[in-house]
C-alpha cells in the first residue's frame, strides 16, 4: 500500500514538473507590426481571446527603440506559454520603422507577420486624435481640432499649398512604400492583411482569416461578438458563447473624430489613391476600401 502511495506521489510530482517545464517565455511566433491607429488593439483583443494564443499585453518595441538590451530581453518581455500556444507581439511602430525587418529576419526568417491596414484617410484622423489628446490641446473641442489638422495638412510649395508628404500622420499612411520595405525580406507568404474597416463591421471575417494564417483551430466565430457600445460603434468578445462574459476595449478607443471639411476629405482621398491603388496589386487582393 505504502509504495502505491509513493509510486502516486511521485507520478503526480512528474506531471507538475512537467507542466512548470512547458510553462515558459520564448520568443514570438508572430508580430502583429501595425498599422498605428487601424485596430492593432482590437485585434490582439479578438486572438487573445483563443486558447492556443498567449499575447504580450503592452507594446514592447523592442526592434525600434530597445534593440540593444537584446534578445534575452526580449525574451523576458514575452508572456508565459506553452507548447500547445502561439506567443504574439504587437507594435504598431514596426510597420514603419525601415530598420525593423531586416532586424525581425536575423531572429527568425519564418516569423509570421500580421498587418492591419484601415483607409488612410480616416487613420490619419484617427492618430492626429490621439496626439491632441496626448497633448492636452482642446481635446472637446472638435472644431478647434478639425481647423489644427487642416492648418498641419498643408505646406506652402511655389505658391501654392499641397499636402506635407512627409507628416509623420500623413506617411504613416503610404503602406505600399512601408510594405516594400518588409518585402525585401519577407515573402507575401509571411504576411495577412486585415481590413480593420471591416474588423468593427464583420470582426468575424477578420478573425476567421487570422486563425487560418496562425495555424488556429478556428473556434473564434461569429456568435463570440456582441456590440455593447453602440456610441462608440466596436463590438465586444464573449469569451464562451455559453454565458454572458464579454471583453470590451477601453474607454479610450473610439475617440470623436473632428469634421473635416469635404474639400480637404477629397484631397486626401486624391492624394492617397495611387499608393493604395500600388499596394493592393502588390499583396494580390482587392482593395479594402474604396480606391
Amino acid at each position: 500500500m505504502l509504495a502505491k502511495i509513493i509510486l502516486i506521489t511521485l507520478l503526480q510530482i512528474t506531471l507538475a514538473l512537467n507542466d512548470f517545464k512547458i510553462q515558459r517565455k520564448r520568443l514570438p511566433d508572430a508580430i502583429l507590426i501595425g498599422a498605428k491607429k487601424s485596430g492593432t488593439r482590437a485585434l490582439l483583443t479578438f486572438i487573445s481571446t483563443h486558447p492556443n494564443v498567449s499575447a504580450a499585453d503592452s507594446e514592447i518595441h523592442f526592434f525600434d527603440k530597445y534593440y540593444h538590451l537584446g534578445l534575452d530581453w526580449y525574451k523576458s518581455q514575452m508572456p508565459y506559454s506553452n507548447d500547445n500556444q502561439i506567443v504574439i507581439e504587437k507594435t504598431p511602430k514596426y510597420l514603419v520603422d525601415p530598420k525593423v525587418p531586416q532586424r525581425v529576419f536575423q531572429m527568425n526568417k519564418n516569423i509570421k507577420l500580421i498587418v492591419i491596414l484601415r483607409n488612410p484617410v480616416t487613420r490619419a484622423i484617427s492618430e492626429f486624435v490621439q496626439s491632441q489628446h496626448r497633448q492636452k490641446r482642446n481635446i472637446n473641442n472638435v472644431n478647434e481640432q478639425s481647423k489644427r489638422f487642416v492648418r498641419m495638412l498643408y505646406e506652402s510649395k511655389n505658391q501654392n499649398f499641397t499636402i506635407r508628404k512627409n507628416w509623420n500622420i500623413i506617411k504613416n499612411g503610404l503602406y505600399v512604400n512601408h510594405i516594400k520595405n518588409w518585402m525585401e525580406y519577407f515573402p507575401l507568404e509571411s504576411f495577412v492583411f486585415i481590413n480593420g474597416d471591416n474588423l468593427i463591421q464583420n470582426p468575424h471575417d477578420e478573425l476567421e482569416k487570422l486563425q487560418k494564417f496562425l495555424g488556429l483551430k478556428p473556434i473564434i466565430k461569429k456568435e463570440n461578438f456582441v456590440l455593447t457600445n453602440q456610441k462608440k460603434g466596436f463590438p465586444c468578445i464573449r469569451l464562451d458563447s455559453q454565458n454572458e462574459e464579454v471583453k470590451c476595449l477601453s474607454d479610450q478607443k473610439g475617440r470623436q473624430h473632428p469634421k473635416i471639411p469635404d474639400n480637404v476629405i477629397k484631397q486626401l482621398q486624391d492624394f492617397y489613391r495611387p499608393y493604395n491603388n500600388e499596394l493592393f496589386e502588390l499583396i494580390k487582393q482587392e482593395p479594402f476600401w474604396t480606391v
